[in-house]
């Protein structure tokens, strides 16, 4: 049979709502058909049936034939397909297709107004995918249009239109833009949970609007646009890349560390946007910050992941303590208790020896708080973290494959920034990272961001009558580049 008789007799087949010899190639595994029929020239995109149901990559999808749907990827079929609501949730087949097939573009891409992956898996409120086509490259930036209204929407104003405020949340952290279409779209379904995320300066509400067990509560704090809580850059997925983040505000027992919670939140936005794949990332924050918790992801979670290939981050925004006797500097978690230090924090130089035994390429490590001293439960001005002796710095040198940002010298304490409600030195690196500190060929390395945010960080400090000079240690020469 030539190919334009099996062409006809394939879309005569499926006009009649019958099964065409490519679905039936594909649902008996009959992979050698398959691929005779994509040579012969039949139609990628034939449906199954009039009323328009399955096409060949869908029926690969549900029947799990892997190969089929490689051959049919291969031949040009619409990826995008493989949102489309179908029996069996096919997500599993989904993903091996993904982890076996470059198809970034396509995933990144549309192919016609509203018709994306990810604006179909969002639409459907099929948050596992919409996770699994971020961490494969999917853009979630791109615009489509609305068939039926003719309005203009990205993925997030798609998840705000159906309130999912989980997907939102999904798309903020791979770095969805919160641009003035999705703040009117927002504004106009009136959703206070998705506006509160939206718009972190919002204001509370006001006596009149709130319930009598509402007017008493206290108003949630509000920050200027810091330019720094969305990433404005999106980096392909690097599947080996790891990252541990930690931010300790409220402490069981101790003063607060302002803002620390915000720092790894926005940390982490970053984190995803450099390329970090969600399910490689552990953020540590309130409760779940405690010592046993830094000594697992630290000391068993990170050692038993990484490979030779990986880039390791870590971030530490919080207290640190002294020992009085010894000097020694050690990172607070949320159960720490400066007079049981040995007990219940995790030494930094412990930190540096743990993360130097990785066996990953690089490891970068950004430490927001201070080292330089008197122990106990010091009492500062507001903003400021508590003051810790000076055996910041490590005792031996550190391992050839580690960068680290410290937040201070030994001698000085770190500060926030009340206005945007993060601590200086995270401030100035995220916004660094965003594209001020640059290098002459478009990159941000490890010493063009050093080189920025130390005046920076300097002449701000200078401004709240205090010093603070910021300290790059470990793997700086020859440029370390970290986007």
């Amino acid at each position: 049979m030539n190919p334009r008789t099996l062409f006809a007799l394939a879309a005569a087949l499926s006009a009649a709502g019958c099964s065409t010899p490519m679905h039936a190639a594909i649902r008996n595994r009959d992979n050698g058909r398959v691929r005779a029929l994509l040579s012969s020239g039949t139609n990628v995109e034939l449906r199954e049936a009039a009323s328009g149901k399955s096409t060949p990559l869908i029926t690969a999808a549900e029947t799990g034939n892997i190969e089929a749907a490689k051959a049919l990827l291969d031949a040009g079929a619409d990826v995008n397909a493989l949102t489309k609501p179908s029996k069996g949730n096919p997500l599993d087949v989904v993903k091996a297709l993904v982890e076996n097939r470059d198809v970034s573009k396509s995933l990144g891409g549309n192919r016609g107004p509203g018709v994306s992956a990810l604006t179909r898996a969002v639409q459907q409120g099929h948050i596992e995918m919409v996770e699994l086509l971020l961490e494969r490259g999917s853009s979630p930036q791109a615009r489509s249009v609305d068939p039926e209204s003719g309005r203009e929407h990205t993925p997030i104003t798609w998840a705000i239109e159906n309130g999912r405020s989980d997907i939102v949340q999904v798309l903020l952290k791979h770095g969805a833009p919160v641009d003035e279409l999705a703040l009117k779209r927002a504004d106009a379904k009136g959703n206070p949970v998705i506006l509160a995320m939206l718009t972190p300066k919002a204001s509370a509400p006001t006596r009149e609007a709130a319930g009598p067990a509402e007017s008493s509560a206290p108003a949630a704090p509000t920050f200027a646009d810091s330019g720094v809580d969305r990433p404005a850059y999106h980096a392909p997925p690097r599947e080996q890349d790891f990252a541990l983040v930690v931010g300790v505000e409220k402490y069981s027992d101790l003063t607060s560390a302002s803002y620390a919670e915000r720092d790894a939140a926005t940390v982490e936005r970053h984190l995803l946007a450099m390329g970090v794949p969600r399910r490689n990332l552990v953020t540590l924050t309130g409760t779940r910050a405690t010592r046993t918790g830094l000594q697992k992801y630290l000391e068993t979670w990170l050692p038993k992941n990484v490979t030779p290939e990986s880039r390791v981050y870590f971030f530490y925004s919080g207290h640190g303590a002294p020992n009085p006797t010894t000097g020694d500097a050690y990172l607070v978690p949320f159960d720490g208790d400066p007079n049981f230090l040995q007990d219940t924090a995790y030494p930094l130089e412990r930190l540096y020896k743990k993360m130097g035994e990785l066996k990953a390429k690089d490891v970068v490590m950004v430490v927001d708080a201070c080292f330089s001293g008197s122990g106990g439960r010091s009492v500062l001005a507001k903003g400021a973290r508590p003051l810790v002796l000076s055996k910041a710095e490590p005792a031996q040198a550190l391992a050839s494959n580690i960068t680290v940002f410290s937040a201070a010298s030994n001698d000085q304490i770190t500060g926030t920034l009340d206005e945007y409600g993060h601590g200086i030195m995270t401030y100035f690196f995220l916004k660094g990272l965003n594209g001020d500190a640059k290098d002459k060929d478009g990159r941000v390395s490890a010493e063009s961001l050093y080189k920025y945010l130390l005046p920076k960080v300097q002449d701000e400090a200078r401004r709240q009558n205090r010093e603070q000079t910021p300290v790059l240690q470990g793997k700086s020469e020859g440029g370390l580049i970290l986007r």
